[in-house]
Formats: C-alpha cells, sequence, structure tokens
C-alpha cells in the first residue's frame, strides 16, 4: 500500500512544480534566477526514476510473478535517489563552484 500514497504525491508535486514554473516563466522572463527555478522540473523526475522498478515489481508480485531481475532493479533504482538528487545538484553551476 506504499505505492498508492506515493504515487498521488508525485501527481501532486508535477501539478504545483509546472504551475510554480509556469508562473516564474511568465512573471519574472528576465530574472537571473530563473535557470535554478526551472531546474525544480527534475525533481519529480528524479522521484519518477526511482519508484517505477519497484512499483511494477510490487505489481508483478501480487500476480505472482516474481522476476530476480526486476527485483534487482527495483533495489537498484530505490537506492538511486540520492545519487540522482545530488546530480540535480550539482548541475547548478553556483553550487558546483561553492563544492568545489
Amino acid at each position: 500500500m506504499f505505492y498508492i500514497p506515493l504515487w498521488s504525491a508525485w501527481v501532486f508535486n508535477k501539478i504545483i512544480f509546472g504551475k510554480v514554473i509556469s508562473y516564474m516563466k511568465k512573471n519574472f522572463k528576465n530574472n537571473a534566477g530563473m535557470k535554478r527555478i526551472t531546474r525544480m522540473k527534475y525533481f519529480p523526475c528524479v522521484l519518477f526514476v526511482s519508484f517505477i522498478m519497484g512499483t511494477i515489481d510490487y505489481l508483478l508480485n501480487l500476480l505472482g510473478f516474481y522476476s530476480e531481475v526486476m527485483s534487482f532493479l527495483h533495489y537498484f533504482t530505490q537506492a538511486s535517489m540520492g545519487l540522482l538528487t545530488t546530480l540535480v545538484y550539482v548541475t547548478d553551476k553556483q553550487i558546483f563552484t561553492e563544492i568545489r
């Protein structure tokens, strides 16, 4: 039952991030920080990539199909959330220069 609230939150986040980004693009066209704001669109993608294989593996297990490959992908993609979030942050030049 973990996946129903998870995907509900993902849809909610996607809608809110989309509205914030479109509002910022419409009202702050010349803002220097606009590039950083538009980077927010990658966070729902990180959540999607991290949990899609787990959802598919869970559904397959409910149907009685067990796959070691899907279980491996499930564990690997869930563990990659921190790595993917780090990659989103590192793409910001200001943060990257401060880290160095």
